[in-house]
Parts: C-alpha cells; structure tokens; sequence
C-alpha cells in the first residue's frame, strides 16, 4: 500500500507544482499557488487484503490550478491526464515504500482560452508518502518547448485501500510550493 501511495503522492505532486522555464519565455511567466479537485486510477488499487496487482492509470477528474498569475489568466484546469504506471502494483505493494513512476500526458487548458500539453513523469521516491515529483516538458499548445517539474503531496479517498479500492486521488501542491511557467 505504501509503495502505490507512494506513487500516487508523486504523481498527485507532479500535477500540484509545476516549474517551467526557458530564457527565452522569460517575459512570459505563469505562477499559481494552488491546486484542489481529484484525479482518478483506472482501474483502482486492490485493497491490502488483496495479492492481485494492476498497472494502473491516472485519469480524469477535475483538476485545477487555481490562483494564477501570467498571460494564462487566474486558473488552469487539466482537462486531460493519462499517465500508466511503469509496474504493477497494488495497496501493499505501495505502502512498502517502493518507488513507482507514471508516464503519460497532460493538458492545461488556461482560463484565457489556450492550452498546454507535456509528456509527464510522475514519480513517488521511496518511502516518501505522500509526496510525489512530476517533470514533463511542453510538446503543443501556449509554452510550447518550456520543461516542467512539481511537487506534489496527495491525500486518497477515506477507506481507500482499507475496505475498498484505492480509486480517486486528491493532489495538491507541497508546502510552499507553486506553478511556475517561465
């Protein structure tokens, strides 16, 4: 369990705070301070008391990047994530403080009408729940070429991996941290 929360907190991080930078967007910096909604896993963690093991995805949800300042407007919302796990695993398998990494993409679809796609890397280091690192680079759309990279912390529905699946995840972004685009 502790070792797929592990990769959920970094994944949950990565969408949290994301840096990008490039000198030659300088002038162009987006900075938000907040980042609230789930995302879910498809299919769901088995429970603990469960030995089956599934590569799952991030996906979906209503994430959003809130309090923005930058020629994006005030917020983003990630209007699409799709990021599998690189190994099987299952509630047990993330609580033992395994690292699990997710690959896959993400669009930032900002409040003033552009969008910003990156191939992602989320990663939750070993023993490290609930955090999470993401990095990515921007490959279409509004900060096009700029890299990423967050810090994320995620919190899992209530019972999750207990008594039920683990299948929604609540990330936000790690203290004192933030999404910076430059």
């Amino acid at each position: 369990m502790r070792k797929l929360t592990n990769v959920l907190i970094v994944a949950t991080m990565l969408l949290s705070v994301v840096y990008l930078a490039s000198p030659a967007a300088a002038a162009s910096e987006q900075t938000c301070t907040l980042l609230a909604g789930p995302t879910f896993l498809k299919p769901p963690l088995p429970t603990l008391s469960d030995r089956l093991k599934v590569r799952t995805t991030l996906q979906g949800g209503s994430l959003e990047f809130e309090r923005c300042t930058g020629p994006g407007g005030v917020d983003g919302k990630v209007s699409a994530i799709a990021a599998k796990a690189n190994t099987a695993a299952n509630c047990t398998t993330l609580g033992s403080g395994a690292p699990i990494t997710f690959t896959g993409t993400m669009t930032i679809t900002w409040l003033k009408g552009k969008a910003s796609t990156l191939t992602v890397a989320f990663v939750t280091p070993t023993r490290k729940f609930p955090d999470a690192t993401l990095t990515g680079k921007v490959t279409a759309g509004q900060f096009l070429g700029l890299h990423a990279v967050a810090s994320l912390v995620y919190t899992p529905l209530a019972g999750s991996c207990g008594a039920n699946p683990w299948s929604e995840v609540f990330p936000i972004l790690a203290s004192k941290a933030k999404l910076v685009i430059s």
